[in-house]
């Protein structure tokens, strides 16, 4: 009796290693995005607005050779209605910064420096939003990969001459390369 309970319990488990892998040694095991492409924010303040969509890419710019640093990451998240959400990370060189907490900077009141943060916030290309307010806020990276990027957004922003009030931007993001 307890010889036939081994064999059923190893038949179930054969079968369910079969199901998951395809019975095939010699394919590669599909590894599941863990996370899909896409953002949900929710701005609030003297604009509220639920930003929602899979509209979330991000590429590096070189800079002129006099600035502070080589590259700027730059991730853009727009939504249906032309809102965007734009992150920007001062480094040196193309590789993708490490997690963790990268606080979001008022660069007016001081020199730029590596592992700066910008949160831009406006509509169809122009800018409504783009101060940080006391206190800035901060980027969480929490992930990254060889064309991914993933993390959070908590930052508050203070209107430029084409907006008006202040603005906190909360939520995730999830971007894919833009090549």
């Amino acid at each position: 009796m307890k010889e036939s309970t081994l064999d059923r319990t190893s038949i179930v488990t054969l079968l369910i290693a079969c199901f998951l892998f395809s019975c095939n040694p010699d394919d590669d095991p599909i590894t599941p995005d863990p996370d899909p492409v896409g953002f949900d924010i929710n701005v609030s303040g003297s604009v509220s607005r639920k930003m929602q969509g899979t509209n979330a890419t991000y590429k590096f710019l070189q800079m002129p050779s006099s600035f502070v640093t080589t590259h700027q990451l730059a991730v853009y998240l727009t939504d249906e209605e032309g809102y965007t959400v734009l992150v920007i990370i001062l480094l040196n060189g193309t590789t993708l910064p490490g997690t963790g907490n990268y606080k979001i900077n008022n660069h007016l009141s001081g020199p730029l420096k590596k592992n700066d943060d910008s949160l831009i916030f406006g509509r169809n290309g122009v800018i409504s939003h783009g101060t940080p307010v006391a206190g800035g806020g901060n980027i969480i990276i929490t992930g990254s990969g060889s064309d991914f990027i993933k993390g959070t957004i908590d930052g508050g922003l203070r209107a430029t001459s084409t907006g008006s009030g202040d603005i906190n931007i909360k939520g995730s993001f999830y971007a894919r390369l833009d090549e």
